[in-house]
């Protein structure tokens, strides 16, 4: 028993190790340029410009490597606002509060006020207290040393949007995939459930399909945010111009999965319908809501391998037919319900997987026939 659970830990070790150097095998190039951005900056502000406290430069570029990294550019701007707001304040009020704890407090208390005001941006609020904080924790805030801080904040701000959005930005494909594969991949699991649930009677899983597909969401919302930021890289960037195409056929599979999601929903909540009478569902059934969670898998899986979706165009038109066949087996207006939602599904899934609205619907008909025939 002992050494069993050594075993155990011994195990919990080595996979803490190889997530670890999984972490720095991804952000290692993120550290290289956050380490240059800072020392740039300050050679810039204290050799060059011959600023005596150059901190403000490096901890501007380190802040803004973070933040625009993976982000949009308005996120820098907001940085270089809220420095500006945190420095005026600074300024203003530190010079007639003596008391250092309730110069510190009043003016984080102003600028953050003030930031909130102009906008909820987490980074505008967070730079606005930490810029007023630097400024108001020294024995005497100054114009003369204000205006140094606000230069600084913009050398480091500048230099980390050239950095990172010009001369090193991120590989847009990639940022993309990163954040479509885990929406497919739930959305398979989602489905999965919902079919388990259909199979054994149990409403109960059914209901956990539901909140599965609910869950979703947040990972949708993040899916078409990656694809404004690489967008937005490839219109910047020189060297990632080639992806503004590449990125066209993502565009359309974020609308449509979005809506394969929405549709995965009503499924499942159709599901608990059906299943109220704590009976199995049709075979078909089954078998057609399992074929639409492979064909969405392999539909996230072509989809990141940017490959034709032809194998999971067919899985897509298979889960249809088998759902089509249900209505043979049983009549019931539930099972016609789930039915309904397993071909809305694979509609979205066909469009996702490129084909024009009406050559889905077309695909969609001619599935049913076959599978209409055999039953």
């Amino acid at each position: 028993m002992a050494g069993a659970s050594q075993r155990l830990r011994t195990a919990a070790a080595y996979d803490g190790i190889q997530a670890g150097l999984e972490r720095l095998r991804t952000d290692g190039w993120l550290i290289v340029q956050t380490a240059a951005a800072a020392a740039i900056a300050w050679l810039l502000a204290a050799a060059v410009l011959h600023h005596q406290q150059a901190g403000f430069a490096p901890i501007g570029a380190v802040i803004a490597v973070e933040v625009t990294r993976g982000q949009q550019v308005r996120h820098a701007i907001e940085l270089v606002l809220g420095v500006t707001l945190g420095i005026g304040v600074a300024v203003l009020l530190g010079s007639v509060i003596g008391n250092p704890p309730l110069r510190i407090a009043v003016v984080v208390g102003v600028a953050m006020t003030l930031a909130l005001l102009i906008s909820g941006s987490l980074v505008l609020v967070v730079q606005a207290s930490l810029a007023a904080i630097f400024l108001a924790a020294t024995p005497s805030p100054t114009g003369g040393l204000a205006g140094e801080h606000l230069v600084e904040a913009l050398i480091g701000g500048g230099l980390a949007l050239v950095m990172t959005q010009l001369l090193f930005p991120l590989d847009p494909i990639k940022h993309v995939n990163q954040a479509a594969e885990p929406v497919f991949n739930r959305l398979a699991d989602a489905l999965e459930q919902a079919a388990a649930g259909l199979a054994a009677g149990d409403r109960h899983r059914a209901r956990q399909a539901l909140e599965a597909a609910r869950a979703i969401d947040p990972l949708v919302r993040s899916f078409q945010q990656a694809l404004t930021v690489g967008y937005q890289v490839a219109r910047l960037a020189p060297f990632r111009r080639w992806a503004l195409g590449e990125l066209d056929p993502y565009a359309s599979a974020a609308r449509q999965v979005d809506y394969a999601v929405r549709n995965t929903r009503v499924l499942a909540r159709s599901a608990m319908v059906l299943l109220a009478a704590e009976r199995p569902a049709p075979k078909g059934l089954v078998a057609g809501v399992r074929t639409l969670a492979e064909a969405v898998r392999t539909l996230g899986g072509e989809v990141v391998a940017r490959e034709p979706r032809r194998a999971a165009q067919r899985l897509a038109l298979q889960a249809a037919a088998h759902a089509m066949t249900a209505l043979q087996e049983d009549g019931d207006l539930a099972v016609a319900m789930v039915v309904g939602q397993v071909r809305s599904t694979v509609l979205d899934l066909l469009r996702c997987s490129g084909m024009e609205l009406a050559d889905a619907q077309q695909a969609l008909d001619e599935a049913a026939g076959p599978a209409i025939e055999e039953a």
